[in-house]
């Protein structure tokens, strides 16, 4: 420093107010300048604002504070400390906050200095300095002075009568004239490249043609015979299976069998002894025993011309052959089947009772198996001809044919069960032909009913078409008659077209267009309004071709 009646010192942020007050004390001028740094929060205190004043008054010291917080001023002035914002500014007392009140009672009220600061004077004149305003106090490496204010304070100011251009003014207009240019580029492309669009619609003269046409579909065919209209044809194979099931509707008797036993006696006129087998029926009214085991009748003993029979008897055990109580008879005639000589008589039935539980009917398996068979049928021809068209071929549905069907039920039949389980599998053929086979077919059939030079097929009404079958041969050739309604006239390839009329004004368009055989009206418009010619991208234009028959034609032109 150049002065050894002012001391200036510099306050680090991490100093405590206590430090302060010692670097005061300790200072050996009169007049001491604390360089505060910014956001100095220790003297943002009303306290330690008050020590620091009182502690410079004790030590005789004029205190300047050098800050140019805001936060700060309202402090020194209720305290009445000197303020300047850098080291060439004039000192000043800060006005007081606006409500002296609210600082802290408890501390005395500071007295004014009795010899106050000349608030006229920079800090360096107060020390008697009469040339102090030219002097400019460094500052050490160790905390440079960058304060706004003090950098404000070394702006000089431009000589009077020299108009300073104002570079922002210009550089807003610069970037806004540049924005209006590349808006204009950009419209400007879209209005040329982007917007324009095209729509040409065209009515042509169409004659539709009826044809009925016959041919053979052929599995043996290998290539198309256009003499002979033999056409190969694809069979399609679809094999179908399905599991279902329904209550079991059948009844059975599971109670007891009557028992008892029948006296047996030979009557025929055949030689020597009759044996009887086991298992033998032995019915009466309509019901039949069972016999238990087999039994030996001696040879018959004819007397009285043969009308009495004497021949000794035997008796077997029998078993009815159903369960049930209908079953329990008195005593009664039998007759033995297969034995027409032989007679018997029949002791009373007993034991036989009546215990019903539902079984497997045969109607139960073959109903589910027909229901099974009848759902397959729809379905199959409708998988057949998806199957077909996924293929490109045109399916002939009158050929669908239909294998025997395979049923296994499961319980069997006449076992007791709440349900039965009835699966069935089954096999579908249809035959499919190739499109691309019948045309050639309708051409010829047709020759003779269009115009070639001016007229080519544009529609031959396959997907419309009906198929009558006919004759099936034993080598699989059916033949078949095709009814169709042909769609002859004008070809519009609408690519060729639209790259003829790129670029080409609406009159020399339509006229190019309306110049084509077959072509009866034109009609071009281009859009926006703005534009005159066709887009030069083809993919712009869309082109509507409008068939009119020639019947219609007519009747519009009269």
């Amino acid at each position: 420093m150049t002065s050894d009646k002012k001391d200036t010192i510099y306050i680090d942020i991490d100093d405590e107010i206590t430090s302060i007050i010692e670097k005061v004390r300790s200072s050996p001028q009169k007049i001491v300048a604390l360089v505060l740094p910014k956001r100095a929060a220790i003297l943002q205190s009303i306290v330690n604002m008050k020590l620091l004043k009182r502690s410079s008054e004790e030590a005789k010291k004029h205190l300047v504070l050098i800050t140019s917080e805001a936060a700060l001023m309202p402090l020194a002035g209720a305290v009445g400390l000197y303020v300047a914002k850098t080291l060439l500014s004039k000192p000043t007392v800060p006005p007081p906050p606006p409500s002296p009140d609210s600082i802290d009672e408890g501390l005395e009220q500071v007295k004014e200095p009795e010899t106050p600061l000349d608030p006229q004077k920079p800090v360096g004149v107060l020390a008697g300095f009469t040339d102090f305003e030219d002097e400019t106090i460094e500052v050490d490496n160790e905390e440079p002075v960058s304060d706004a204010s003090t950098k404000k304070a070394k702006k000089q100011k431009p000589p009077k009568g020299l108009k300073v251009p104002n570079f922002n003014k210009f550089r807003t207009k610069l970037l806004v004239a540049g924005l209006i240019v590349v808006l204009l580029l950009i419209g400007g492309y879209m209005a040329i490249f982007v917007m324009p669009t095209a729509e040409v619609h065209i009515k042509t003269n169409t004659e539709n043609v009826s044809s009925s046409v016959k041919f053979i579909a052929s599995p043996n065919a290998q290539e198309l015979d256009e003499e002979q209209a033999i056409v190969p044809s694809v069979s399609k194979e679809l094999k179908k299976g399905e599991s279902q099931k329904t209550p079991a509707t059948g009844q059975k008797n599971v109670g007891q069998k009557a028992t008892g036993d029948v006296v047996l006696k030979n009557c025929s006129t055949k030689d020597g002894d009759l044996v009887i087998p086991a298992n033998t029926a032995i019915s009466s009214g309509g019901l039949s025993f069972i016999t238990d085991e087999a039994v030996t009748l001696p040879q018959s003993i004819l007397t009285g011309g043969s009308k009495t029979c004497i021949t000794p008897t035997k008796s077997v055990d029998v078993t009815a052959q159903n369960p049930g109580d209908n079953y329990n008879l008195s005593e009664r005639d039998y007759v033995v089947a297969g034995f027409a000589g032989v007679q018997g008589k029949g002791s009373d039935m007993k034991g036989g009772t009546n215990q019903m539980v539902k079984v497997v009917s045969q109607g139960d398996i073959d109903g589910l198996r027909q229901k099974i068979v009848d759902s397959f049928t729809g379905s199959a021809k409708d998988e057949l001809k998806q199957q077909l068209t996924a293929e490109g071929l045109i399916a002939l549905e009158d050929t669908l044919s239909i294998g025997q069907p395979e049923a296994v039920s499961s319980p069997d039949v006449n076992t007791e069960a709440a349900e039965v389980t009835v699966n069935v599998t089954m096999t579908f053929t249809m035959l499919g032909i190739k499109s691309e086979h019948l045309t050639p077919v309708i051409d010829n059939a047709i020759a003779d009913d269009i115009d070639s030079d001016r007229q080519k097929i544009s529609d031959y009404g396959l997907e419309e078409a009906v198929f009558q079958i006919g004759e099936r041969k034993p080598n699989g050739d059916i033949s078949y008659t095709l009814q169709t309604l042909v769609v002859a006239g004008p070809e519009i390839d609408e690519n060729a077209l639209k790259q003829e009329i790129t670029g080409k004004k609406e009159g020399e368009a339509r006229n190019l267009i309306k110049a084509r055989p077959g072509v009866t009206d034109v009609s071009v418009n281009y859009k926006p309004f703005w534009v005159t010619k066709a887009p030069k991208e083809p993919a712009k234009i869309n082109v509507i071709v409008e068939t009119v028959d020639a019947g219609s034609a007519d009747n519009e032109s009269n």
